[in-house]
């Protein structure tokens, strides 16, 4: 089985719900699982997607939003400071925003 690249991985990050300025980030079961996946051959994943959360918990919004879905999801790159690929070879992070 070929490993998975870097560069077709989607995360699914979990849930924001916002309260005033400030966020709570949940993270869904997948994303915890595929994170220690990932991290097994990508040391720096965690530092390279926490800033997404830092601006998910600061009550932001970062990234695109994924129409047609009938949900707010979103969708936004994280540089993978472990294999130098330009902007296409990072991660993808997908999250729900519930207001």
């Amino acid at each position: 089985m070929p490993a998975l690249a870097a560069c077709t991985t989607s995360i699914p990050c979990g849930i924001a719900s916002t309260r005033t300025s400030v966020a709570t980030v949940r993270y869904t079961e997948a994303f915890k699982r595929q994170l220690k996946r990932l991290s097994r051959r990508y040391r720096r994943i965690r530092d390279d997607v926490q800033p997404i959360i830092d601006h998910l918990q600061a009550g932001e919004t970062p990234g695109a939003r994924i129409p047609g879905v009938g949900h707010l999801l979103y969708k936004v790159r994280a540089p993978n400071t472990d294999a130098s690929r330009g902007r296409s070879g990072g991660y993808r992070v997908i999250y729900s925003r519930l207001t």
